[in-house]
């Protein structure tokens, strides 16, 4: 929100308008599969005792491993499928459009814009 307010104190009759810019479908579909799977995850690894058996299905070894470290699991699920998620809608994307046509672009340039950059573009 630094830009609105270095434009709205330069231009105070100067609406700006802030708004994400849209994640691809794909990545969309995926950050959404990615956040089932984490809660499916958390959800096995803190009722795996029960789910197995619910299932008819003998518990596998290696939840035995999980289920006595079960705290460290569940963090490791947590914060590994929230970086993951995050990774999957982050578009990187700063665009700036002035009267419909860009006026600066991160993705194009691959840096962020520097005020007098922002505040030249505005004026010509």
């Amino acid at each position: 929100m630094q830009v609105k307010s270095l434009v709205s104190r330069e231009y105070p009759e100067m609406e700006v308008v802030a708004t994400n810019y849209p994640v691809p479908p794909v990545k969309r579909a995926l950050a959404r599969l990615a956040g089932y799977l984490q809660m499916g995850l958390l959800g096995l690894t803190l009722a795996g005792d029960k789910i197995f058996p619910w299932l008819g299905l003998e518990t596998p070894q290696l939840y035995n491993t999980v289920r006595d470290n079960k705290f460290a699991y569940c963090m490791a699920i947590w914060f590994v499928g929230n970086a993951v998620n995050n990774a999957l809608i982050s578009t990187g994307a700063f665009e700036i459009f002035y009267d419909g046509r860009l006026v600066f672009s991160k993705l194009a340039q691959e840096r962020m814009p520097m005020a007098d950059e922002i505040l030249r573009a505005l004026r010509g």
